[in-house]
């Protein structure tokens, strides 16, 4: 550790060094052609030199007699003086200051908490946002007022907004932070957090009974509560919060949801013992990695979710006496149904998307959850947290019943695809799924429809449900499968795309991008693929598309997995010839900062997303990671 530590002051002294000699030697006639003085650490722009930027966002400098030097000859005057490339005109001795106190904070740091600082640097946006970070959060103890809903209060009262709805002065639910985490001491932070998580991800995939965990959670109780379970739900949960004022900006979230993240591997790795809070933990970390592009250690979760659910004998039939003595009411009971159901429901969505996924070969024993769905949702009502309007009635118990009825459905629709490439599909069993599916639809109550009185988990759920019809048909489209598919199954396969369009519309009219559940990133890229083909000549198609790249973008601020998802887009996009006169201009803005701010070839160093997309116009499924890999070398200059 020491050795690193002489490493870097040599660095920084290298580096301090090099600047004094830029002043000492710096040509007068460069510093008069473009206004840099001397005295200034690496040449600042002179106070009557203004830097602007373009449509295109070109950088040049303006002098009062609006005379401009473009970028490319700020670029020559860098060389000529031998500052490196990466280096700004604008910086000053302010931030070699920040540089060394991030030297002095690996270096001073407790071992315990480098990696932490280490996490903090590597996810900053620049040293000084990573500087002031470090500074105002104590590593191990961070607070609400830095990335909670205090920090909310207080940008919502300097925004002064009257296009932002009301912002909640409490968070929805009141827990503990100790003993359950060690990486803070706030309960109005784990509150906070809890908060979301319950309100935009909790009712898409239902892991875990929300009343028996909180119960124990609030009382201190380790039967249906566990340090494990806590910081995982807290990791995932940083994935949906975000500031007002830079909701781009998720430095300090990304930071915390590792910080939690890592704890949870900690304590999975000190206590191996299968257990029911170990197993729900796993599906939330299943789903965090996945949401972080880290599929492969995602997909590892689940697979020991799956291993420790058969171990605990979740899918066993009871036995004749178990059976006869059954409570549902029970809350042992309750506890093994739900989460037998929802990693149930949960691998069988998964694996229809990525097929390497593990599996669950058959349904739970337990009756599906929530038979009083009705009367449990009755005065219950759902608002956007952290925002009290609007509210919509919240039908969370019905909603989530419905769900479990449907993978019972959708899990035997992902068999027939899986089985697709080694046995000839069936068209009777096709219809017959089919049908299944029909009448899980028409039998839903008026409550469950997507409409603009309906919160998000009503969309998430019809997106399932149209997603898995066109799944369905995928096997009956293959020309290498099916040369010659029935008009019917075309036909089936048409209407389940147009309605995922126009779901797609609707939501983003409803809620927007800031707060999604983490589906919907496959819905989005599904839709974006599926766009392409039409957009050129039809406007219905194109604004699909952009509606899609445009979700993507913003909900890729949550989910880092969406960078990856656009990049392939990208690709796809050159490949079908598109143009920028063919997109908005908004995309065109979308896709050319992507490019030239976000996207870099060092993240494919980090990709392991083996979720499968339709790339070329054979329609063969692709792995995410594969596409990128292999194509990544294309130019995009059609792009930029």
């Amino acid at each position: 550790m020491e050795g690193k530590n002489f490493c870097l002051k040599r660095r920084v002294e290298s580096l301090e060094n090099e600047i004094h000699s830029i002043r000492q030697h710096l040509p007068t006639s460069v510093t008069a052609q473009v206004g840099i003085r001397p005295d200034s650490p690496i040449g600042a722009i002179q106070t009557n030199h203004v830097l602007v930027e373009d449509q295109d966002s070109e950088i040049c400098v303006r002098n009062p007699s609006e005379e401009a030097v473009s970028a490319s000859s700020l670029e020559v005057v860098t060389d000529l003086v031998s500052v490196p490339k990466d280096g700004s005109l604008d910086q000053s001795k302010e931030d070699w200051s920040i540089l060394l106190a991030l030297y002095q904070k690996v270096r001073d740091c407790a071992p315990q908490d480098l990696l932490r600082v280490v996490n903090a640097i590597r996810s900053s946006t620049s040293p000084r946002s990573a500087a002031e970070y470090l500074q105002e959060s104590a590593l191990g103890q961070l607070s609400d007022a830095h990335v909670g809903l205090t920090k909310l209060a207080t940008e919502y009262q300097l925004m002064n907004s009257m296009r932002l709805p009301t912002l909640c002065e409490e968070p929805i639910f009141s827990v503990p932070a100790r003993p359950w985490t060690t990486i803070t001491s706030s309960d109005r932070l784990v509150s906070h957090l809890l908060s979301l998580y319950f309100t935009w991800d909790y009712p898409c995939y239902n892991w875990f009974d929300q009343r028996l965990f909180l119960a124990d959670m609030i009382g201190c109780h380790s039967r249906f509560c566990s340090q494990l379970l806590v910081n995982a739900v807290l990791a995932h949960a940083c994935l949906y919060s975000y500031s007002l004022r830079r909701p781009w900006d998720r430095f300090k979230e990304m930071d915390m949801c590792i910080r939690f993240l890592s704890e949870a591997q900690r304590l999975r790795i000190a206590d191996p013992q299968p257990s029911l809070t170990t197993v729900q933990a796993l599906m939330v970390m299943n789903l965090t990695y996945n949401c972080l592009g880290k599929d492969k250690i995602g997909w590892s979760c689940l697979g020991a979710a799956i291993r420790m659910a058969n171990e605990l004998k979740l899918y066993d039939p009871l036995s004749p006496a178990a059976g006869a003595g059954y409570d549902r009411s029970d809350p042992w009971n309750r506890a093994r149904a739900a989460t037998a159901w929802g990693l149930f429901e949960w691998q069988a969505v998964a694996a229809a998307v990525v097929h390497e996924a593990p599996r669950v070969q058959n349904a739970p024993f337990y009756d599906i959850p929530l038979s009083d769905s009705e009367v449990l949702d009755q005065r219950r009502y759902w608002h956007p947290y952290p925002f009290r309007v609007p509210v919509y009635p919240s039908g969370v118990f019905s909603t989530s019943r419905a769900r479990l009825e449907l993978s019972v459905i959708i899990n035997e629709v992902t068999k027939f695809i899986l089985d697709a490439p080694v046995a000839a599909p069936s068209t009777d069993v096709f219809m017959s799924l089919h049908a299944r599916l029909t009448e899980w639809l028409t039998d839903l109550r008026s409550g469950l429809q997507p409409s603009k009185d309906a919160p998000p988990r009503v969309f998430m759920m019809h997106l399932h449900y149209h997603l898995s019809v066109a799944g369905l048909c995928k096997p009956l489209l293959t020309p290498e499968i099916e040369p010659e598919p029935h008009p019917s199954v075309i036909s089936i396969s048409d209407s389940a795309k147009l309605a995922t369009r126009e779901i797609i519309f609707l939501f983003k009219q409803t809620f927007g991008w800031k707060s999604a559940s983490s589906f919907l990133n496959h819905a989005l890229c599904y839709g974006a693929f599926n766009a392409i083909p039409f957009a050129k000549t039809d406007d219905r198609w194109r604004r699909s598309l952009e509606t899609c790249i445009n979700g993507l973008w913003y909900i890729s601020f949550s989910f880092p997995v969406c960078r990856y998802l656009l990049r392939a887009i990208q690709h796809a996009l050159c490949a079908a010839g598109f143009v920028d006169t063919e997109l908005s201009p908004e995309i065109n803005r979308i896709l050319r900062y992507f490019t030239r701010k976000v996207w870099k070839k060092s993240l494919l160093g980090s990709l392991q997303s083996q979720y499968c997309i339709i790339y070329d116009t054979q329609s063969s499924a692709r792995t995410v990671e594969d596409l990128l890999l292999s194509v990544e070398n294309l130019s995009l200059d059609d792009m930029q």
